[in-house]
């Protein structure tokens, strides 16, 4: 599993942070939604994701828009985990686009086969 890889990054209104995208588990998600202090619709949700090896269960939010698109409990999704400059924790924020889980090299065969052959050019 690779590991977390966090960026810094500058937010809109200037301030510092870091962030980093995981592939999570939408376990649970709230049926009604919330407003926050902006007036933004969200929706409380519970989601797993690989922590460098260690599963994690935590909570997290997707905005109503993102649900909106229809989203499926057990289906993975991309998530951003951001930690603001002088936050006491990170959040966790979900989207609405699905993610492929655990693809590994082991899982294909990529040998090919010659499939090479002369062409008929007789008939053109």
């Amino acid at each position: 599993m690779a590991k977390i890889q966090f960026k810094d990054i500058v937010l809109p209104d200037g301030s510092n942070a870091k962030e980093a995208q995981v592939t999570a588990q939408l376990l649970d998600i709230a049926d009604d939604a919330r407003e926050n202090v902006k007036g933004t619709m969200y929706r409380p949700c519970t989601v797993k994701f690989d922590n460098n090896g260690t599963p994690v269960t935590t909570g997290a939010i997707m905005y109503e828009a993102n649900f909106q698109y229809g989203v499926s409990k057990g289906s993975h999704y991309l998530a951003t985990i951001s930690k603001r400059a002088g936050a006491d924790r990170p959040s966790i924020q979900l989207s609405h686009l699905e993610q492929s889980v655990g693809l590994s090299d082991d899982m294909f065969d990529y040998s090919t086969e010659d499939v090479s052959a002369e062409a008929d050019l007789s008939k053109a």
